[in-house]
């Protein structure tokens, strides 16, 4: 062989201009890409034009968004090898919910003023919100629709248009609704149930209730001048507020309590309070509340607290005897006393389960045994004594009769299913019991049945607490 003959390179075939054009197009079918490739045959002139790119997205089924500016200066000045972007679909935008702006303070924004030492001003009587005829109260914005999308490919991407804001339009409000501007009605203290804003009038007592007032009984917001004398009642659908002193009495109030100088029950009080309570402080009282509570110091009380209590923030933060439950968390600086006053303190279990479901079941059951009822009444109108096999009403009876057998079962089934999901339920401890001082040893704290076992004559500075089935006891 002779090694001077120069070697033949076999000829490469010209390419169809249509196979160096690649699109390519996004995971979420949002964008698309053109690259161009260069011949395999270094002879070859590969020119894209924009009707040949335009047919190879096409060919691809690219039908919307393409940007034929981008195109044309791509096949003006190609760049090959490399992807570029030139075409991309409308996202779908999300409609906006509407919303409620308030112009006044809902029940949970306020807390009473602290002065620089810390202590809590009970005296402070403006924590109830008081509003004037023709004030605005809240605007409602409406909802946005949204705006459908469409991908590359021309398929409609949907969007959801924005829920409506529910009007929170109550008692004693009035709604403009080309202004979308909800107005106080009357003079009187805003009060919120969930989001709407009911207006309470006000009952104003300028001394104390006793004999020359009679028992207190009011639908709304009352404001008493003086003290609640022992042997008188008084009940507020809404807020209440009493600036003297509780004697041995009952309170009844389905919103706010603020008693500001403190209850003496020696001969048994019973205070009964929907939403939040405050008092200087509590003595020898029955106390049921559905909020939290603060106060200066709770003495031999018996107190059952939705809530949090609060003993710690001003004044003594004292704690001594009586039985404390309570959801949250109570804080106090001192809980017990050096004679080991027995005070019991029980963190109350949240249940945890498929509460909706078991409604939803309920809700079942009743329209079952509903059911079951009105066939019966059928029946017994349609009873008539000695009819033949074959009489019209007699097989109506006896399908009444199958039909109450077959509710009934799943009446039963029903049951069955009901006391399955409760017998799944258990119990969640989400307060704690944290002392700001001393705890002393004639205090006992429980988590359900569990109580927690402490030797020493005392404990100081400490936070107990249910954690993953055990009492803990942290350093505060």
């Amino acid at each position: 062989m002779d090694n001077n003959t120069t070697p033949v390179i076999p000829e490469v075939a010209e390419q169809n201009p249509m196979e160096l054009i690649e699109v390519e197009v996004s995971e979420d079918k949002m964008k698309v890409y053109v690259k161009f490739l260069k011949p395999k045959n270094r002879d070859q002139v590969f020119k894209p034009t924009k009707e040949q790119v335009m047919e190879a997205m096409e060919a691809a089924g690219i039908v919307y968004g393409l940007k034929e500016s981008s195109i044309e200066k791509l096949v003006t000045r190609p760049i090959y090898n490399i992807k570029i972007q030139v075409g991309e679909g409308t996202p779908a935008v999300q409609g906006v919910d509407g919303f409620v702006e308030f112009f006044v303070k809902k029940d949970k924004d306020y807390s009473p003023e602290i002065d620089e030492e810390g202590n809590v001003d009970f005296k402070n009587l403006d924590y109830f919100q008081m509003v004037k005829e023709g004030q605005m109260l809240a605007a409602v914005h409406p909802q946005e629709a949204g705006q459908p999308g469409k991908n590359v490919l021309g398929m409609d991407l949907p969007a959801k248009d924005g829920r409506e804001a529910k009007n929170p339009m109550g008692k004693n409000t009035t709604y403009n609704e080309e202004q979308n501007i909800l107005f106080a009605a009357c003079d009187g203290i805003v009060n919120f149930v969930t989001d709407t804003i009911n207006i309470s009038d006000v009952l104003h007592i300028a001394g104390n209730v006793d004999n020359n007032t009679g028992n207190i009984d009011f639908s709304g917001d009352v404001i008493i001048e003086g003290d609640v004398r022992e042997g008188y009642n008084v009940r507020a659908g809404g807020n209440l507020i009493i600036k003297g002193v509780v004697e041995s009495c009952n309170i009844e109030a389905g919103g706010d309590v603020q008693i500001v100088k403190g209850i003496n029950g020696d001969n048994g009080c019973s205070i009964n309070v929907g939403g939040d309570f405050r008092s200087l402080y509590i003595e020898h009282c029955t106390v049921d509340v559905g909020g939290n509570i603060m106060a200066e110091s709770i003495i031999e009380s018996n107190i059952t607290c939705e809530g949090d209590i609060d003993v710690a923030s001003s004044g003594r933060g004292a704690l001594v005897g009586g039985d404390v439950n309570l959801k949250g968390q109570l804080i106090v600086k001192t809980l017990g006393n050096e004679n080991e006053r027995i005070t019991n303190v029980r963190i109350l279990g949240v249940e945890t389960g498929v509460q909706d479901e078991i409604t939803s079941l309920m809700v079942e059951k009743e329209s079952c045994a509903k059911g079951i009822e009105k066939l019966k009444i059928e029946r017994r109108k349609l009873f008539q004594p000695m009819l033949e096999e074959n009489d019209p009403i007699n097989i109506k009876i006896k399908k009444i009769d199958s039909d109450v057998l077959l509710l009934q079962s799943k009446l039963e089934e029903i049951g069955r299913k009901i006391q399955e999901m409760k017998s799944k339920w258990s119990y969640e401890y989400l307060g704690a019991v944290a002392c700001k001082g001393k705890m002393y040893f004639g205090t006992r704290i429980y988590f359900g049945d569990e109580r927690y076992q402490f030797t020493t004559e005392s404990l100081d500075h400490c936070k107990i607490y249910w954690e993953d089935g055990e009492i803990i006891n942290a350093v505060l």
